[in-house]
């Protein structure tokens, strides 16, 4: 009898490490996800408006946001800030964060902040 129940505790704890495990991994997927969609954006954004210039600064946002959200795959609400763009200097700064809910049922979510600036050199 004692060892049944010590068979069912060390269950117990080995179903509650793989949750935990599971949470941390998809907490830690879906940051790298947001990390390299922000900054593919932003590098395309800004890639072409070197390229072509935008004619506004919200052109410009429209166009962003349209090849971020068709990077990510995971499922999840996404609010997308941005906090400044300049389309003479070629400036682009968005702030991303996302909501999700992990496998224990709790609301999480995860913020990324990138910067690009177009750096040219003249001379």
């Amino acid at each position: 009898m004692k060892q049944i129940i010590l068979c069912a505790c060390g269950c117990l704890v080995i179903i509650y490490a793989v949750y935990a495990n599971q949470n941390f991994a998809d907490e830690a997927v879906r940051k790298s996800e947001l990390n390299l969609a922000l900054s593919h954006g932003i590098n395309q954004t800004l890639e072409m408006h070197r390229n072509s210039e935008f004619s506004s600064e919200e052109e410009m946002e429209a166009y962003f946001i349209k090849l971020f959200k068709s990077q990510i795959t995971s499922n999840g609400n996404l609010k997308v800030n941005v906090i400044s763009s300049d389309c003479s200097y070629g400036i682009l700064d968005i702030e991303v964060t996302e909501y999700f809910q992990a496998s224990d049922q709790k609301e999480r979510e995860i913020t990324v902040r990138k910067c690009g600036i177009i750096d040219e050199q003249k001379g």
